[in-house]
């Protein structure tokens, strides 16, 4: 089995050479332009935001939206397309890109009454090498294929913060499954963010269409009504005797067929089924998934379903119900990614650096201000590298005093944090800014004081929020000497209070950290000598000098 090659005007487009050709010349094209073009054309047609293809092109790395265009323009002026009067890729303004331009597809060594799909979209990123850590995560994920592999069907679902490592992870079951004797056969499909309702079982139909010509006959025996919805897979005429065929057609049919393909198409060999970013998805196809998983019978097929668990709680997303009812009838599992630990961050380091590792202190900055969260840690430490403020030199590695590397928060971490932030209500984003000037962990008591609010209500914002498990997790209870007891809440990385902090005013900081500094003053009565460099911190950012007692 081959990948497949595309021809649309003068071009061909081959994946498994990575390149584009016009009358057999080579025409120059950066990796992540082809890899855009690539999935575009496998989507020819469809129309695909932004995000679907940031979370394709760069799923382990946060970039700016600007970086697709920039791709776009790249593109365009390979392929001699005016964006104006487009021939070949067109923009929906606000919404993302679509080709145009007619596809055939040249796969000579495919059968295509075979039951088999592959997926080349998501293949390994050319950095697959620095993939680093969850030997454990990964080891249950094997466990999952081995149960699969004796004809169980396996639903898991796959949880984890934004950047938390969830697509790399998956990736790294694939490269391992891609090195087996019989490599399995993959269907990759995203579920992005709507500007209003989504169509129907759309990350599913987008992961069937660029496969839907190889498993036509599966498709038009067991799925028809799937079949209709894929129109480049059938001529007009067998579009017109589809669309005759299905009239009066409605979703519970289409759930049927929907489980009946995708059990046909793990027959003769075990399917994984990948859906990514549950959170977005339509109900129907979680309606999809939950009917799956009570199907009796076997079926060896594996679904990953990856979901931002805080993300689901904002949006009331049925997706978390979905999974709860699943488990509590034992027809579905759960992993849900932490951050890395210190070992994990040396293990990254080291086959990033392979000749010659940071020293451990560099390691140990790196995860205190990241908190361990791979995104944020990659992105800083690429920044640091860039500046020149961590150099490896032949005599070995350079780095700036620790002060100065404790203040660094590369731009795009600041973006992202504040993205997160803002889809908070105004209560949880005016909590966070006093919890960011009480420092990177404080009470729900102190916290109340400083918003003049009742604990019992602040306690109940920060339990939602630690819930969403983004940005603050619960960390026990705390006990003044005045009696008060409350929650205890820490910002989950430090690079969170950090953004929140500096994004506050200077009149702002002041009037917090006096009404902080006056609490804990008096919740502690006699014994503030015991926390006298807290007090001294807030009293001198608050620009009033502490009581003597404080500070001896």
């Amino acid at each position: 089995m081959t990948l497949p090659e595309w021809n649309f005007g003068p071009y061909r487009l081959e994946p498994a050479d990575a390149r584009l050709t016009r009358a057999g010349e080579t025409l120059p094209l950066r990796p992540k332009a082809f890899a855009v073009l690539c999935h575009l054309v496998e989507r020819s047609g469809r129309l695909v935001g932004k995000d679907e293809l940031l979370n394709a092109v760069w799923p382990r790395g946060y970039v700016r939206d600007s970086v697709v265009e920039v791709c776009i323009n790249q593109l365009r002026k390979a392929l001699e397309d005016d964006s104006r009067s487009p021939r070949d890729i067109e923009t929906v303004p606000k919404r993302g890109y679509r080709f145009i331009a007619e596809v055939a597809v040249r796969c000579a060594e495919l059968d295509e009454t075979a039951t088999a799909v592959t997926s080349h979209a998501h293949t390994a990123p050319p950095d697959a090498e620095r993939w680093a850590g969850r030997k454990g995560a990964l080891a249950r994920l094997h466990r999952l294929w081995a149960e699969t592999l004796a004809g169980e069907r396996r639903i898991l679902f796959l949880t984890g913060e934004a950047g938390i490592g969830k697509t790399t992870l998956i990736e790294m079951l694939l490269r391992d499954l891609g090195r087996e004797p019989a490599p399995p056969p993959v269907l990759w499909g995203q579920c992005i963010d709507h500007f209003g309702t989504g169509e129907a079982f759309l990350p599913l139909l987008s992961a069937l269409g660029s496969h839907a010509a190889r498993c036509k006959s599966v498709l038009r025996s067991r799925a028809p009504t799937w079949l209709a919805q894929l129109p480049g897979a059938v001529t007009p005429e067998e579009r017109a005797g589809l669309q005759q065929e299905v009239i009066g057609a409605n979703r519970v049919r289409m759930l049927r067929e929907g489980c009946e393909l995708l059990e046909a198409l793990s027959t003769r060999t075990p399917l994984v089924l990948v859906l990514e970013d549950l959170h977005w998805s339509d109900n129907a196809t979680l309606e999809l998934l939950s009917l799956l998983g009570r199907r009796r019978g076997r079926a060896a097929l594996l679904v990953i379903g990856s979901y931002r668990a805080g993300d689901a709680a904002l949006r009331e997303h049925p997706v978390k119900q979905v999974q709860q009812e699943l488990a509590s009838h034992r027809l579905c599992a759960e992993l849900a990614l932490d951050t890395w630990r210190f070992e994990e961050v040396q293990d990254y380091l080291a086959k990033r650096f392979p000749e010659q590792a940071p020293p451990e202190p560099v390691g140990r900055l790196l995860h205190r201000r990241s908190g361990g969260h791979p995104l944020f840690l990659v992105n800083l430490l690429d920044y640091l590298l860039s500046r020149g403020q961590l150099q490896p030199l032949a005599s070995g590695w350079h780095f700036s005093d620790a002060d100065t590397l404790e203040t660094q928060i590369p731009d795009d971490v600041r973006q992202m944090i504040r993205h997160q932030v803002s889809r908070l209500s105004p209560e949880e984003q005016r909590l966070l800014g006093v919890a960011s000037a009480a420092g990177v962990e404080s009470s729900a008591a102190l916290l109340a004081s400083a918003l003049d609010r009742d604990v019992v209500d602040v306690e109940a914002v920060c339990e939602r929020l630690a819930r969403g498990g983004a940005i603050l997790a619960n960390t026990g209870i705390s006990e003044w000497p005045d009696g008060t007891v409350a929650g205890q809440y820490a910002f989950r990385h430090a690079l969170y209070a950090d953004v929140l902090y500096q994004d506050l005013t200077p009149a702002c900081r002041i009037s917090l950290h006096l009404r902080l500094a006056e609490r804990l003053e008096s919740a502690h009565g006699a014994q503030a000598s015991d926390i006298a460099a807290e007090l001294a911190r807030h009293f001198e950012a608050g620009r009033n000098a502490p009581p003597r007692r404080h500070i001896t």
